[in-house]
């Protein structure tokens, strides 16, 4: 499942500045995610996605072994830097 928040402008100014605030990079996301797999420490995931840079900050906070699934699960932090399609998904399977 997924959950978060929708950020809606209820006037047109705020809806210009919301929109400079993305463009400018001044409102942080930030997910969590849990993955299959192993995953300890922090760090920043690079790779090329249709030809633009794309940058994930991370950070492994907890895993569990999962007997029913036969493997580790891990809690992850993730900060995207940029905004590419699929960018969580990608950096998350590689």
């Amino acid at each position: 499942p997924t959950g978060g928040i929708i950020l809606v402008a209820k006037t047109v100014q705020t809806q210009v500045r919301l929109s400079a605030m993305f463009a400018a990079r001044e409102i942080k996301k930030e997910y969590v995610a849990l993955v299959h797999g192993k995953l300890t420490g922090k760090g920043t995931l690079t790779s090329d996605i249709e030809g633009k840079d794309a940058l994930t900050d991370y950070n492994a906070v907890r895993s569990i072994w999962a007997a029913n699934l036969g493997g580790y699960i891990t809690e992850v932090q993730l900060r995207p830097q940029t905004g590419r399609t699929h960018q969580l998904r990608r950096h998350m399977n590689s």
